[in-house]
């Protein structure tokens, strides 16, 4: 809801400056999501779709710098999400005005939070991304090339690999008996 509240403000900015036909100052935009101000800031990380238009659109009509943060206490959007009675409401002037500080001089103004380029690892907005090495060799006399061409499946391929490999340590297993009955004459008699 804040991301969708940040396009809207870009989209009113935007058409303010085009129906006011003014000159107007850069435009300075205000939200107390510091989720926003982090998508906002962000250039390494890739959003899901819904998060990465959004994002884009906020970006072309304006830029990282323009967006500021303001503490929920002093952020008048949220004055009538805190039960306050109506006539205590539309005599509030930071409901009209905005809060106090925005009559000072830009350097007075709150500052944004530290660290607005780092997301969270478990945030759900954020594609993961992962990398894939493929390497391809050209051996074609390798005695199992064949055999891989041949096989109709990867389970049948599988399959038979494992009856080769089982024969293999079939083959090997008597070589050492041989082996070991060849060099003790003694043992082999006894047997």
């Amino acid at each position: 809801m804040e991301l969708t509240a940040a396009v809207v403000a870009v989209r009113m900015d935007r058409t303010w400056k085009r129906e006011l036909r003014l000159p107007l100052l850069n435009s300075v935009f205000w939200t107390d999501s510091t989720a926003v101000l982090k998508y906002i800031n962000n250039e390494s990380s890739r959003f899901r779709v819904f998060v990465a238009n959004r994002v884009s659109e906020i970006l072309k009509a304006s830029s990282a710098s323009q967006w500021r943060y303001v503490n929920t206490t002093h952020n008048p959007a949220d004055l009538a999400s805190r039960g306050m009675k109506a006539e205590t409401f539309l005599r509030d002037t930071e409901w009209i005005c905005g809060p106090a500080f925005l009559t000072q001089p830009e350097n007075n103004w709150p500052v944004n939070p530290e660290n607005l380029q780092e997301l969270p690892r478990e945030d759900p907005e954020v594609k993961v991304s992962a990398a894939i090495n493929v390497s391809q060799v050209h051996d074609d006399d390798h005695p199992l090339t064949p055999l891989i061409h041949r096989a109709s499946s990867w389970t049948r391929l599988i399959r038979v690999m494992g009856w080769i490999l089982r024969f293999k340590i079939l083959l090997l297993h008597r070589r050492k008996i041989r082996f070991q009955s060849a060099s003790d004459p003694i043992q082999s008699e006894d047997a």
